[in-house]
């Protein structure tokens, strides 16, 4: 009996648990992803750095796990894998919760960026428009890099 039970109460994927208690943690405290990140994040840079979330995590959700693989979860948790934890990087983990892909194999596809690429298409600046022919330029670059 003991040897059934042991294996029944064995976490299946730690890396969603944790992302569990952390949903659990923002409805029992009356939250948001955003008030959450506005308490944790240094007052000189504005953000929250995966070593500063992992102490989060060690304080409040989860005190028994190493602190070394709370870190890999709060570098998972930074899902465009720019070193700090964000409101949308949060919100994209609380959305997919329920995914069973976003969630594969204990976390291990987010332990590199899926939206980064080795080139920076965005715009730095919002309020201006970006010249035609800078698109062109982007949308050659982009299939270049795809027909690779």
């Amino acid at each position: 009996m003991e040897k059934i039970c042991s294996q029944g109460n064995k976490e299946h994927n730690p890396f969603k648990t944790i992302v569990s208690r952390i949903k659990f943690f923002l409805e029992s405290n009356n939250l948001s992803i955003d008030a959450l990140v506005r308490r944790l994040q240094d007052p000189s840079t504005n953000l929250v750095s995966c070593e500063k979330f992992t102490d989060f995590l060690q304080m409040k959700i989860d005190k028994k796990r190493p602190r070394d693989t709370l870190y890999d979860f709060a570098n998972y948790i930074d899902v465009d894998k720019d070193g700090y934890v964000g409101v949308q990087d949060l919100r994209t983990c609380l959305v997919n919760i329920k995914s069973n892909t976003f969630f594969k194999n204990n976390g291990q596809a987010l332990k590199t960026s899926q939206f980064n690429t080795a080139y920076k298409f965005y715009p730095k600046n919002l309020a201006v428009n970006i010249p035609t022919t800078k698109v062109v330029e982007v949308v050659k670059e982009i299939r270049h890099a795809m027909m690779e």
